[in-house]
């Protein structure tokens, strides 16, 4: 993996974007999950996307390789398992991880071998190991951030994870924590956690009433949706 300050370049400025949003036009992006005060619009239930013909994208050299479905699926289930988690649950973080990375061999490399894979890759067999980066592969990895902190469980188990219990606020160490989830190796630089404390405190001020979880929520997704994570 590359370097942090190169990551940050290259996929933390889109946190640095979504945060803005969220200050700004945070109503278009609600969740169903939030808390009441921030349901004022639902967003309806993403599905996968059908291709005509089953055709994907074609990746070109041009593009920065990003780590394969393998890899992104294992960090996203480690990042959202928690302690006390239930069979359930898992099964349901699982099924998201599958839906929208591991049955996309064409869109996040790793080829897929029918007789071991426990779930099916929509025809795709062949695929190089790590893939380009391509839009459609980001759609879909933005929409598994959103099904997973549409449902309140995962964020309060992670909110436990980097913070120490379900209604810390979102500290230095605790963004801190978050980052380093997402960016393994790497260690955040203090201006970054800085920028992300400054957007949670904007939110704050523009709602007195939003909720420690929807605040974590939206942070979360700054990370998950940035995808220096993935660069190889």
């Amino acid at each position: 993996m590359k370097s942090s300050y190169f990551k940050v370049g290259a996929g933390i400025l889109v946190s640095f974007a979504l945060l803005q949003g969220f200050q700004n036009c945070a109503p278009a992006l609600q969740m169903s999950g939030q808390s009441d005060d921030l349901r004022s619009v639902e967003t309806p239930v993403a599905q996968p996307v059908d291709h005509p013909g089953g055709s994907k994208p074609g990746l070109t050299s041009q593009h920065p390789l990003m780590a394969n479905r393998k890899y992104v699926a294992a960090l996203i289930e480690d990042v959202f398992t928690f302690s006390g988690m239930t069979d359930p649950q898992f099964n349901a973080l699982r099924a998201m991880v599958n839906a929208w990375v591991n049955r996309e061999p064409g869109l996040f490399g790793y080829p897929c071998d029918p007789k071991f894979e426990e779930v099916h890759c929509n025809g795709t067999i062949l695929a190089p190991m790590d893939a380009g980066a391509n839009s459609l592969r980001t759609a879909y990895k933005m929409q598994l951030c959103r099904a997973i902190l549409d449902k309140n469980e995962y964020v309060e188990g992670l909110m436990v994870k980097v913070a120490g219990s379900k209604t810390a606020a979102p500290t230095e160490t605790a963004v801190t924590n978050l980052y380093e989830l997402f960016y393994r190796g790497d260690s955040v630089a203090d201006e970054l956690v800085s920028a992300f404390l400054a957007s949670d405190k904007g939110m704050l001020t523009l709602n007195p009433k939003i909720s420690v979880i929807d605040r974590w929520r939206y942070l979360t997704l700054a990370i998950c949706d940035s995808s220096g994570w993935e660069l190889l």
